[in-house]
């Protein structure tokens, strides 16, 4: 099973070197067009802005500009939708987002991805993936994308949920409405509680996947998992916040699925032939513990081919190619 996976992961590998510059413009407009689509639908005020042919025209222009741009368009889409429901709202989510945006410019610049990705996923209902994905793939870094995330994702949900109730908010007490709006985002208990286990987790993951122990990051995805459901399962019971046992332990699992599938991609090594290499200079001595990549190798497969036919009577032909599949020569006569 482990040499099949191997297979696959290669094959995928010379796929996307083949057509790597076209399949990064396809997850562009796949990544915008889902966060632009998918943002509409939440919010769900019935806007010409959350047409499918609107995301999608989005989308195309976003797949061939940087990924920090796509970040930038997706939060002005975010607050059009938001003023079209309250403007104390949309102001409210602009001063937010520019806090966001402060922190993620000046610490992350390079974790886009993990902007978008994250409330993509809460709308999703699949945010348990956030936090493997963030330390499998940046590491601790992916704790500013991935908070930041988290408050746009709620910001959004509180925009969904009490549409008609801001709507109907007196105009004339904007100030007042500003803070009434600004406090109960704040004070969400579940955001609280999922911003502290976010940060933990992806800490952790990235600890433990340093290690020098074998299968450190398997041990890595499965204990941050863990925790993460600990954590929040015991934190939601303290707060009397409401959650779906279920949903959150299935959740986990399938983060825990989706971690070893990045580790087969990312950090896949043969740990039956380890080495361990002493050495020494002038000043030091090296205890270096070397761990080969995990690779399946290709065997010089000969196939003869003898045609028959009476002009090219007792002709031969030869050709050596590479065979990733470790079968046995072949012969054609």
């Amino acid at each position: 099973m482990i040499t099949g996976l191997l297979i696959f992961r290669d094959k995928i590998k010379a796929f996307y070197a083949k057509g790597g510059v076209y399949i990064r413009h396809i997850l562009r407009f796949a990544l915008a067009f889902l966060a632009t689509y998918v943002v509409g639908r939440v919010i769900g005020n019935g806007s010409m802005i959350s047409s499918p042919l609107i995301c999608a025209a989005i989308a195309l222009i976003c797949a061939f500009v940087p990924l920090n741009i796509t970040v930038v368009v997706s939060t002005v889409y975010i607050i059009i939708h938001l003023f079209g429901i309250s403007l104390e709202l949309a102001i409210i989510g602009a001063g937010v987002i520019l806090v966001v945006y402060l922190l993620y410019f000046r610490f992350t610049p390079k974790t886009g991805f993990l902007l978008i990705l994250t409330p993509l996923l809460f709308c999703l209902r699949v945010p348990y993936l956030v936090p493997v994905i963030a330390a499998l793939t940046v590491g601790m870094s992916g704790i500013v994308p991935s908070v930041c995330g988290v408050f746009i994702y709620y910001l959004v949900d509180f925009a969904a949920k009490n549409a008609n109730a801001i709507i109907t908010l007196d105009a004339d007490n904007a100030l007042q409405n500003i803070t009434f709006i600004f406090n109960n985002i704040l004070t969400n208990r579940e955001l609280i509680v999922i911003v502290v286990s976010f940060a933990v987790v992806i800490t952790m993951i990235y600890l433990i996947k340093r290690l020098s122990v074998n299968y450190s990051w398997i041990i890595a995805i499965i204990a941050g998992c863990v925790t993460d459901a600990l954590i929040q399962i015991i934190a939601f019971s303290v707060l009397e916040v409401e959650y779906n046992v279920l949903m959150m332990l299935g959740g986990h699992v399938l983060a825990i699925l989706i971690g070893l599938a990045l580790n087969l991609f990312i950090f896949t090594v043969d740990y039956s032939s380890t080495e361990y290499v002493q050495f020494e200079d002038d000043d030091y001595y090296y205890y270096v513990k070397a761990i080969p990549k995990a690779s399946v190798a290709k065997r010089d497969v000969t196939v003869k081919r003898i045609n028959g036919a009476n002009k090219n009577k007792g002709f031969v032909h030869t050709e050596s190619y590479d065979d990733e599949s470790g079968g046995e020569d072949d012969e054609e006569i």
